[in-house]
């Protein structure tokens, strides 16, 4: 009979159906004679009732003791409710806080260290055939104050309690399959590890990849679990195994997107970076060298770097330029859509959509001559479903040649507006978006295009097309692709 510590992340325990997927994990180790103490975090992410950042966002003040007896909630919480869930389902539990739990831990608010812990509470509850659903994140001083183990807390509670338990296995449920080779969400397609060493988990989580923590993977090398696994919630993969084997071969690359402030502990310090760049980290075995922690300027000194130990560039230089370029692109896109100064007076989506369907006209910019904005007033039609923008007009002009140079543009929209009474500023509703341009070259879909556009404005449709057939002038349709859509009230009151 093993003993099985399973911690469910905040995706994982977010809803009844994700409990539900959870708690069949839960039942299917138990079926298989082994028993379980479960970890659970808080329920969800920032914006939901019960996460950590939705309860900070509560706070005004930076107390630390104030914040840690605040933010220990969600667990708690969280706690409650799968041990609530498990026994309607038909599994006898019991919910431990940290405090219950009898985890101690230094005097740090916020990002405290586990020092002790009396396992008494569980195992005895393991005895009576319970299964203990303990809070993650969370632990008490001496002095009995509740402490937070600061961000990927949760990962860190089930490695340590699996290991002063001295568990057979540690899981760490959470919304994807295992570990990656690099972070799916900027290298769509990366294949998932079946295994990986400790030390090189360690390396990638210091530096970037968000699996799983890396304190909870250094409690796993200090306390020498014998089976740390990563597996999703949603599905029966059996996830990647985290062992004490060494990795073959390329063991994985890390994004860390964020150099500012302090580096963590086990991070080298990169020093002399511009502003913005990112770290890209590979970790490779093979017969010559050992590739890791490259700063990448360019994808180019990268493959210079891996073909001089041997390394397959193709693999590596091409993950990680890619991963460059997507960073690079995000951060432009970040530096120019930026939040709206006062919320209060953004619009929603659904009315900058009214907007655009019900004006008839607005005005492009462009960039034209000697770098200077190209305005001009056009009729439109906004194509809802593929989120588009479509214009017509002559296949000639300065217009037409300033597109054909530079393919990004802006378009703003805006409603006639009114004043009140004694009141001179004008209230005005008006929507700008943000895009690139491209010409229709298919005349079928282009003609189609400029009826939608003509019904705005004229609702007889045998005088549409009989203007479309008999005109020769040299006809031209144009899109713009959003890519951002903004929209604002101007002086409500």
């Amino acid at each position: 009979m093993a003993l099985v510590v399973m911690k469910f992340g905040g995706t994982s325990v977010a809803t009844a159906e994700s409990r539900r997927s959870a708690i069949a994990h839960v039942k299917a180790e138990r079926e298989a004679g082994n028993r379980v103490v479960v970890v659970v975090s808080a329920m969800g992410r920032e914006g939901e009732p019960y996460a950590t950042d939705t309860l900070l966002s509560l706070l005004q003040g930076e107390d630390p003791l104030v914040k840690d007896q605040l933010i220990s909630c969600g667990e708690t919480i969280s706690a409650c409710v799968f041990a609530d869930e498990l026994i309607q389902s038909g599994v006898p539990a019991r919910p431990f806080t940290g405090e219950s739990a009898r985890i101690v831990t230094d005097d740090v608010f916020g990002s405290a260290s586990v020092t002790d812990m009396d396992t008494a509470p569980l195992t005895e509850t393991l005895a009576q055939g319970l299964v203990p659903v303990v809070t993650g994140f969370q632990g008490r001083r001496r002095d009995r104050f509740t402490t937070t183990l600061g961000r990927g807390g949760s990962d860190t509670s089930a490695v340590v309690i699996g290991g002063f338990l001295k568990a057979d296995v540690v899981d760490i449920y959470t919304d994807v399959p295992g570990v990656a080779l690099t972070d799916p969400r900027v290298e769509p397609g990366a294949a998932f590890l079946e295994r990986i060493s400790r030390e090189d988990m360690l390396t990638l989580a210091r530096w970037g990849s968000g699996v799983i923590h890396p304190r909870a993977v250094q409690a796993a090398m200090d306390f020498g679990v014998p089976l740390l696994r990563v597996r999703s919630t949603f599905d029966d993969c059996p996830g990647t195994i985290i062992g004490a084997e060494e990795t073959v071969g390329l063991a994985g690359i890390a994004v860390l997107k964020d150099l500012a402030g302090a580096p963590e502990e086990g991070r080298t310090f990169v020093a002399g970076l511009p502003e913005g760049s990112a770290v890209v980290t590979v970790v490779y075995h093979g017969d010559r060298a050992r590739l890791n922690e490259i700063a990448v300027g360019s994808p180019r000194w990268m493959t210079e770097k891996a073909l001089h130990i041997g390394v397959s560039a193709d693999r590596i230089a091409t993950i990680a330029g890619g991963i460059c370029r997507r960073l690079a692109k995000k951060r432009r896109r970040k530096t120019m859509f930026r939040e709206m100064l006062r919320a209060r007076q953004q619009l929603p989506r659904e009315e900058c959509v009214r907007i655009l369907k019900e004006q008839p006209r607005g005005v492009l910019a462009v960039l034209g001559d000697e770098d200077y904005p190209y305005c001009m007033p056009l009729d439109h039609w906004y194509d809802e479903e593929n989120d588009k923008l479509y214009f017509h007009g002559l296949n000639r002009g300065h217009k037409i040649d300033a597109m054909r140079r530079h393919d990004k543009a802006s378009f703003c929209v805006y409603d006639e507006g009114y004043r009140k009474e004694g009141d001179w500023a004008l209230n005005i509703k008006s929507v700008i978006v943000f895009g690139r341009i491209r010409f229709v070259e298919d005349r079928q879909t282009a003609l189609e295009i400029c009826r939608h556009i003509c019904f705005k404005f004229m609702d007889d449709a045998e005088k549409i097309d009989r203007m479309i057939r008999t005109s020769t002038s040299p006809l031209l349709v144009f899109e713009l692709s959003v890519e951002h859509m903004t929209g604002k009230l101007v002086n409500e009151s």
